[in-house]
């Protein structure tokens, strides 16, 4: 399999969180997801530059708001949230679980 096509991978070792995913499959998942709907339909959308659509996405995912959060920020306040709830450990909020 090619790095392109690689699925998403989520690991973390050494200290390091590392989230991957090959470009083509980025692409199919936007293409498969509500995106293209909201531009006429979606149902002529293309993707005719998959390198050049990724580094899009890539410097969206980086790009600050006024108050210095990026789409990752709002990311991981989710996922994190959503631990908390679900009672992860490693973690003590008084008056949570």
């Amino acid at each position: 399999m090619a790095n392109k096509d690689q699925g998403l991978r989520i690991s973390l070792t050494g200290g390091l969180l590392t989230i991957s995913l090959g470009v083509s499959t980025l692409c199919q998942a936007i293409k498969g997801g509500t995106v293209f709907e909201d531009f006429m339909g979606g149902e002529d959308a293309v993707i005719t530059d998959e390198d050049a659509f990724a580094r899009a996405i890539t410097a969206g995912l980086g790009r600050e708001e006024e108050n210095g959060d990026t789409p990752v920020h709002d990311m991981l306040d989710r996922v994190a949230r959503r631990a908390i709830n679900d009672g992860a450990e490693g973690v003590l909020i008084p008056g949570v679980h």
